[in-house]
């Protein structure tokens, strides 16, 4: 995993979006998941309806750009089903462990960057493959869904879990030294 934290500028807007008013209110829970979470799938295709308050694009597609920028992967497709996913999660969710699918096939892995925008006081740290990662506020990582079980371990404390989520097919070959 390359070393990569993401500006605190481009993240305070979606953070401050997140408790703006009533904006978890215009999406539903997300099911099949322990504990209160919301999901906000495919911003990537910037959902004019999502709320009332106007969701910081620009901020979410200058965090995309760096990932991307920091990576040059020659060989990918955005992923189609979630894209673009924000998540936000209050005490005592928890990911449930699954493995998703690489919907342009074999030679494809479904990679998901992710930006841990607001840690909790404890938990909420991702399990990939067995293994609980440390991951610091702001920091990337890379999940390959669709070869590895994941899930997080479980929020603790009054302060939310809030992440990005940024969901790719890359060929296998571009991820060699990761895999």
């Amino acid at each position: 995993m390359k070393d990569l934290k993401i500006s605190k500028t481009h993240i305070q807007p979606i953070i401050d979006w997140c408790y703006y008013g009533n904006n978890l209110e215009f999406n539903t829970p997300v099911s099949g998941h322990i504990g209160p979470i919301w999901g906000f799938p495919k911003l990537n295709e910037m959902p004019l309806d999502l709320t009332p308050v106007p969701f910081p694009y620009s901020e979410l597609a200058e965090i995309e750009y760096e990932i991307l920028s920091k990576y040059r992967f020659d060989n990918y497709y955005r992923e189609c089903k979630f894209g673009t996913i924000l998540s936000y999660s209050q005490e005592g969710h928890q990911v449930h462990e699954h493995q998703d699918i690489a919907m342009m096939g074999q030679d494809y892995v479904h990679t998901r960057f992710n930006v841990l925008i607001s840690k909790p006081e404890e938990g909420g740290m991702p399990i990939l493959d067995g293994k609980e990662l440390k991951v610091e506020e702001l920091q990337v990582w890379m999940c390959f869904a669709s070869e590895y079980l994941h899930s997080t371990t479980k929020v603790v404390g009054k302060k939310d879990r809030i992440m990005l989520s940024f969901g790719y097919d890359i060929h296998r070959d571009e991820l060699k030294e990761w895999l």
